[in-house]
This record gives C-alpha cells, sequence and structure tokens, in this order.
C-alpha cells in the first residue's frame, strides 16, 4: 500500500505544513523511518516523541494532506513501533 506520511518531531521541530509530506512504499517502510529517526539518526537531530501521520490516499489538490490521517505511528511507552488506526 502507498502512503504518505508527515513527520512530527515533537517540540524541537514545527508542525509540517499540508504540503510537507513523504511518499512511503508500505505501512512498514514508514515504521523503519520511525525507528531510525528515534534512534538519533543524525540527519534528524534531537528528536523527542517522533510520530508520522500517515495517509493512505494520494495526496491531491491545494492542501494535500489536509484531510484526517489514517494511521499513526509512534514509539510506545516501552520503546516499540505502535501502528494506531484512525478512522
Amino acid at each position: 500500500m502507498k502512503c504518505y506520511a508527515q513527520f512530527l518531531g515533537g517540540s524541537n521541530y514545527s508542525y509540517p505544513q499540508p504540503d510537507e509530506y513523504e511518499e512511503f512504499d508500505s505501512l512498514r517502510d514508514v515504521c523503519d523511518a520511525l525507528w531510525r529517526r528515534a534512534d538519533f539518526d543524525p540527519q534528524y537531530p534531537c528528536v523527542e516523541s517522533p510520530e508520522f501521520l500517515v495517509f493512505g490516499g494520494t495526496p491531491d489538490g491545494i492542501y494535500p494532506c489536509d484531510a484526517c490521517p489514517d494511521y499513526r505511528v509512534y514509539v510506545g511507552p516501552r520503546g516499540g513501533i505502535r501502528k494506531e488506526r484512525l478512522s
């Protein structure tokens, strides 16, 4: 399932704009990307409570990812990657 996601890096990062999204080939790729960023990826320093908002549909229109996300992928309380279905 091709999906589109917005990265939320916690208080050290600004909230993404509706047209700022990343494209992934699957939900598993989103989980892997979150794991790398939560595990001190040098490209994303100072990440605190990272999460992805994942959209299943193709982002189109003036504000592509301005709808409700389908999934929330985040780091759980014991350090594992959690997927939560939102809609």
